[in-house]
């Protein structure tokens, strides 16, 4: 199965092809040939395939946004209009394929990824209050940060 041909699921129509199809093990271990790369935050000019993605809204490089975030089958098709960074099993990049994933479980079960993580995993853990995307209202115990020299994070309850 993990060497299994992920293409099945996700079609790419993208310009530059990969040699050979991505297999799920390539999507779990980030080799698929796409993701966020630690010379793209250190370059002096915008990577081009950061500001393709970017004008894209996929939120693939950087923090994401659940307002701008395209639905699953929008976002797949869009990250498969991009070229590769490398090619699959050549390099690990970071992030993309966790999300890649997220798209394919969702297929698989017929369900959002979100309720899948809810009723397959944070509930049967007791985590009620950990979803995939969360508001400020639904976080209540969530950690708010640490200032430089505190001894330890500050919480939601300081404010209490």
């Amino acid at each position: 199965m993990l060497g299994c041909c992920a293409s099945r699921t996700v079609r790419s129509t993208r310009p530059f092809p990969p040699r050979r199809p991505a297999t799920v093990r390539e999507l779990l271990t980030f080799t698929f040939g796409f993701g966020a790369a630690f010379e793209m935050y250190t370059s002096s000019k915008p990577w081009p395939i950061v500001t393709a993605a970017d004008e894209l809204r996929l939120g693939t490089f950087g923090p994401p946004n659940p307002a701008q975030q395209p639905d699953p089958d929008t976002w797949i098709t869009a990250l498969g209009s991009l070229p590769l960074i490398a090619q699959p099993g050549e390099r690990w990049l970071d992030n993309t394929g966790a999300s890649v994933l997220g798209v394919l479980l969702s297929r698989a079960a017929g369900r959002p990824f979100g309720e899948l993580l809810r009723s397959r995993v944070f509930e049967p853990l007791g985590m009620g209050d950990t979803a995939l995307w969360t508001s400020e209202v639904d976080r209540p115990h969530d950690a708010r940060g640490r200032r430089p020299g505190a001894a330890r994070a500050r919480s939601a309850r300081d404010d209490e």
